[in-house]
């Protein structure tokens, strides 16, 4: 059975939520499964509309963390100076990290992107990470190279500034090779599939970070 993990919750609705389960005898488990029954079935939904999700830009978001404590009063910055500093930051930090589409977003969107930020990225600790895969290179067979066509090594993102990394099929496993602050390492790692050296790479971060 599947288990999931709910982080970054605000402490006063927890402890509302809890407090009223508690008053009304009911098991946290239970409670759960019953709301998202009552969810499925369309016996309930939500108030208001569904947040709008920006997985393209998660990668950001440990650039717009660093902002967040390194630099006092930076979320109560306009929003167009917000992106400033953002642009400026990732330009510096690392040159090749933005293919150039943020600088094209039209400035209602960066809003929307800034206001998405604000809303995911916690600033009391170090952000919880959840890296990503862009496949960047391909095999395949025949003369097109189009049978059995697959990918063989991804670009990890959404990694701390100044740190980059790849994820390849290597030499009998899924490898990882890293740069740290301008510093390549090796290839490192014999894992069985892309994700299993995500995930790992995932643990490595978040304990030296």
């Amino acid at each position: 059975m599947p288990q999931y993990t709910l982080r970054d919750l605000p402490q006063d609705l927890w402890g509302r939520f809890t407090s009223k389960a508690n008053h009304e005898h009911w098991p946290l488990r239970a409670l759960f499964i019953q709301m998202m029954d009552d969810f499925a079935s369309g016996r309930s939904r939500p108030k208001g509309a569904p947040p709008e999700q920006m997985p393209i830009y998660a990668w950001v978001r440990p650039y717009y963390a660093h902002l967040s404590r390194s630099l006092p009063g930076f979320r109560q910055h306009s929003y167009n100076a917000q992106w400033q500093l953002l642009i400026s930051h990732l330009r510096s930090e690392r040159p090749r990290a933005s293919d150039g589409s943020l600088d094209l977003l039209e400035p209602s969107r960066r809003t929307q992107v800034l206001t998405w930020l604000d809303e995911t990225t916690p600033i009391d600790r170090p952000v919880s990470l959840k890296l990503t895969l862009r496949a960047i290179a391909h095999i395949g067979e025949g003369p097109s190279l189009t049978e059995n066509r697959r990918v063989y090594q991804y670009e990890v993102l959404g990694l701390p500034p100044g740190q980059q990394a790849w994820i390849a099929d290597y030499r009998g496993g899924w490898k990882i090779l890293r740069v740290i602050d301008g510093v390549q390492g090796e290839w490192e790692g014999a894992h069985a599939s892309a994700d299993e050296a995500r995930h790992a790479l995932e643990q490595t971060v978040a304990v030296s970070t």
